[in-house]
């Protein structure tokens, strides 16, 4: 029993956990499902609720079962089943969410209204509470663990009767304090992923596996595997001809490509833009204003380099000045300029950074505004007639990020494919066939393959990690155990 649990916490820690991240990547393509799953008392925050509440649960057992009253890790047990308990009351706010019971008066200042402590901090100091629990995450699962390799650190914990987690489930921690501080829906992740580190902490003192013991399948089975992969000079070979096949793949792929046209007042470009009032009609064209926000999207092109030629002009009665107009694209300033009264194309240049499953790009618009007159309440801000981009394939401005992340990935299979084909030669081989594959889909389909340059990556990583995961779980794995707490 001890050594399969020990097992079983170094796949969940080396494989599980980067897995969940991947699934949950690969389910935001979706957006309906992924807000179902990380809704408001949806399925990730009850099976968060249920970890957190058995890991307090154990503690608590262990702690009411320890027949010594001396036991140095009693009251420790306690304060963690205190803890535990707490915050999984807190993740489902007290049952108000089943109860549905009316928010009393007493979290008023609750920054979402429910009945809750930590909305209740963030509402009275306007400082997130997910920041402090990120931080707490970060020390007590992340440093605290490697620091207690040292000895002097390590006598002082024992001293103060504090017990630290298992190195081998720092990874989990170090994701869950990541995630919790994420703005949007992903705090969820990094709670789900608090739970299971903390149930995972709880099952290895309950059948005494010491920190060391835990980890000695990492030190002993993962390290040295990647040690000698990292030896071996077919990666790099192999990392190298892949950057260069890609890049040749990608700059064939951009001639397939045409220029983007969107005719802003035109027929059906409701499915574009945003922030717009009615077309409205000029002696030329059809054409929209802009409130003081409004953004296009340009499907297909966040993950590549476009020419931006944006057709504004801003006309204001007499005595009000021109306005100001700041281009942006998720969150990176384009240009800013002073918009002429007559129609002018005013040409962008965006170069993509970090790679994005949502392969759409979105152009945000914001300008100064005035209303019109006392019969027309609107606030106005630009007159835009066409958005028009055009991709480039300038090495400078190629997705280098999307290249060489492929092309890592296209790596990472060359050590798994060696296990499986039993010589380097085979191994070698079969990720040259797979890198065909990938420059091929690249040349035909240039878009999807940037856009598929984040999830690749993880899947070969993942790839990886579960061959060295199944390699600790199939090997015999040494480690110091202590007495079971009971």
């Amino acid at each position: 029993m001890k050594l399969d649990l020990q097992r079983a916490t170094v796949f969940v820690s080396v494989m599980v956990f980067p897995a969940s991240l991947m699934f949950f990547a690969a389910t935001r393509q979706n957006l309906g499902a992924y807000s179902r799953l990380l809704r408001e008392d949806g399925p990730v925050e009850w099976l968060t609720f249920a970890l957190l509440f058995l890991a307090g649960l154990l503690a608590l057992v262990m702690a009411v079962r320890s027949r010594e009253r001396s036991n140095r890790n009693r009251w420790f047990l306690v304060a963690f089943a205190v803890v535990c308990f707490f915050v999984s009351m807190e993740e489902i706010s007290w049952g108000q969410n089943v109860l549905h019971w009316q928010t009393p008066e007493f979290f008023a200042a609750n920054s979402q209204g429910e009945s809750n402590f930590h909305n209740l901090f963030q509402g009275v100091t306007n400082y997130r509470s997910e920041v402090v629990a990120a931080l707490v995450l970060f020390l007590y699962g992340t440093c605290l663990p490697i620091l207690s390799h040292n000895r002097r650190v390590r006598s002082f914990l024992h001293g103060i009767l504090f017990v630290v987690p298992p190195p081998v489930l720092s990874p989990g921690f170090l994701l869950a304090a990541v995630m919790t501080v994420q703005l949007g829906r992903e705090e969820e992740i990094g709670e789900l992923f608090l739970g299971a580190c903390l149930l995972l902490f709880m099952l290895l003192q309950h059948v005494g596996i010491t920190s060391d013991a835990a980890s000695a399948g990492i030190r002993e089975g993962v390290i040295t595997r990647v040690v000698s992969d990292l030896k071996d000079r077919r990666l790099y070979l192999l990392l190298l001809v892949s950057a260069a096949v890609l890049s040749i793949s990608f700059s064939l792929g951009l001639k397939t490509l045409r220029p983007y046209s969107l005719d802003v007042g035109g027929e059906d470009d409701e499915r574009y833009i945003r922030g717009f009032w009615d077309r409205e009609w000029t002696a030329w064209s059809s054409v929209r204003w802009t409130s003081a926000y409004a953004y296009v999207v340009v499907p297909g092109a966040r993950n590549l380099g476009v020419d931006l030629a944006l057709s504004i002009h801003g006309p204001r009665p007499e005595g009000l000045p021109a306005p100001q107009v700041q281009v942006v694209a998720h969150e990176r300033e384009l240009a800013s300029f002073t918009a002429e009264e007559e129609p002018t194309t005013y040409e962008v240049q965006y170069t993509p950074w970090i790679p994005s499953l949502d392969g759409d790009l979105v152009v945000e618009i914001f300008a100064d505004t005035f209303v019109p007159s006392t019969g027309d309440r609107r606030t106005l801000g630009v007159v835009v007639d066409s958005v028009v981009a055009t991709p480039v394939g300038t090495l400078y401005r190629a997705p280098w990020i999307s290249l060489l992340a492929l092309s890592a990935a296209i790596a990472l299979s060359y050590p798994v494919l060696k296990s499986f084909g039993g010589t380097p030669a085979k191994g070698f081989i079969g990720a040259l066939i797979l890198l065909a594959l990938i420059g091929c889909l690249m040349v035909v389909r240039v878009q999807g393959m940037l856009a598929f340059g984040l999830l690749l990556p993880g899947a070969c990583g993942l790839w990886y990690l579960g061959y060295l995961a199944v390699r600790i779980l199939v090997s015999p794995v040494s480690g110091r155990q202590a007495s079971p707490v009971t």
